[in-house]
């Protein structure tokens, strides 16, 4: 079971939006709203890559951090897509799109 992400205040928001932003706002509730236990209990490497699939941010973190983290780094307009791998074992876990 995952940590829920309160977004009220972005339904309300919303309405007064472009489609595009409402678009984006959706994928950022469905992102944020829960992380799964497995990335949760685990110690992951954190990979974002820009728009020409270099790395430009590169963490090391336990998995309870993941939801903060990944919504800091998702506002960074240098990072077009983020990888997430299993830390110790160098396995690759996901996929995060940036919108």
């Amino acid at each position: 079971m995952g940590s829920t992400f309160d977004i009220v205040a972005l339904d309300d928001i919303a309405e007064n939006l472009s489609d595009q932003l409402k678009d984006t706002m959706y994928a950022l509730r469905t992102l944020l709203t829960e992380i799964p236990f497995m990335l949760e209990s685990r110690l992951l490497s954190i990979r974002c890559y820009n728009a020409e699939a270099m790395m430009v941010v590169a963490i090391v973190m336990d998995g309870v951090k993941l939801k903060d983290t990944l919504f800091e780094l998702i506002q960074n307009a240098l990072i077009n897509y983020i990888h997430i791998h299993f830390a110790i074992p160098g396995c690759y876990c996901c996929f995060v799109k940036i919108y």
